[in-house]
């Protein structure tokens, strides 16, 4: 299925649970917004992909100053989306910090050790030196 028919289709499954709009429905003052899809990361069989943002600068600049703009792609770290959220101050976090913080507490549950003892500065420097 295409990713509009899928997302339409997982909307119908959650719709007990969780409210889908519109983005042109949406409220405003959004206080945070998770792109998670693969728009905007690297791929081989699409070499401008990297280039596309789920968002463009009119509704990045609609946000709050307040707001967290988060992408869970990390292949580019910095894509169009947070690049464009950084343009505006607004903070940006990376799909690498997800990254990190997924592999931080796997290895929290995995080893017992609590996670103030996970060597969280070493998959940081690992994702970053082995990211394409």
């Amino acid at each position: 299925l295409p990713a509009a028919e899928r997302a339409e289709a997982l909307a119908a499954d959650l719709s007990d649970t969780v409210n889908t709009l519109p983005w042109t429905d949406r409220p405003g003052g959004a206080d945070i917004i998770v792109n998670a899809t693969p728009v905007g990361m690297n791929r081989q069989d699409d070499p401008g992909a990297a280039a596309r943002s789920p968002l463009d600068n009119t509704h990045l600049d609609a946000l709050p100053d307040s707001a967290t703009v988060f992408d869970t792609v990390y292949t580019p770290l910095e894509t169009t989306l947070l690049k464009g959220a950084r343009r505006r101050g607004i903070r940006a976090v990376t799909g690498a910090d997800m990254f990190v913080q997924q592999a931080a507490a796997q290895f929290s549950a995995w080893t017992g050790l609590p996670p103030e003892r996970t060597p969280t500065a070493l998959f940081e420097r690992i994702v970053l030196e082995t990211r394409d």
